[in-house]
């Protein structure tokens, strides 16, 4: 069998679509109960958007990115139902871990939540990895949280 490149195989309409018409997370569900004082979330691999549109139905202060296009596009979809069209394309964004930009999407990073669920184990070089990790550091609120899940073959995503 022919595997595509991670590339392709993140950016199909289909995959979109599987991803974002899963529920949200149950891990953050079950995180923002704990944790009421979480307002503002980035959701870093936003796939697409089955957290993302969670979190803007019930208001919290959401921005996410996402490397694949088609992801980014299904995300904004999702989202603009609770947030109009024009919030959606601010605040949904295609970029790369590596970019600063990314994790201050409207000059701060002072999230009170980054989810970053399934994304690290797909990153191509430990460079890449050290640098996601200095950003999920860097753009956490002081008490914030970060939520990290990777995938293997035998995961069964919440």
């Amino acid at each position: 069998m022919t595997r595509l490149p991670r590339d392709l195989f993140w950016d199909r309409p289909e995959m979109a679509a599987r991803m974002g018409d899963r529920p949200a997370d149950g891990r953050m569900i079950a995180l923002l109960q704990e944790h009421e004082d979480v307002r503002r979330v980035l959701d870093v691999g936003c796939a697409g958007g089955r957290n993302a549109d969670w979190l803007a139905e019930r208001g919290y202060d959401l921005w996410a990115f996402d490397a694949a296009a088609t992801m980014v596009d299904a995300t904004r979809e999702r989202v603009a139902a609770h947030l109009g069209r024009s919030e959606a394309q601010r605040r949904v964004r295609q970029a790369e871990v590596e970019d600063d930009a990314a994790w201050a999407p409207d000059g701060r990073g002072d999230f009170d939540l980054i989810l970053a669920l399934g994304v690290l184990q797909d990153l191509p070089d430990g460079d890449t990895f050290r640098a996601a990790l200095r950003h999920l550091a860097g753009a956490a609120a002081p008490g914030g949280r970060v939520l990290v899940a990777n995938f293997g073959p035998d995961s069964r995503p919440e």
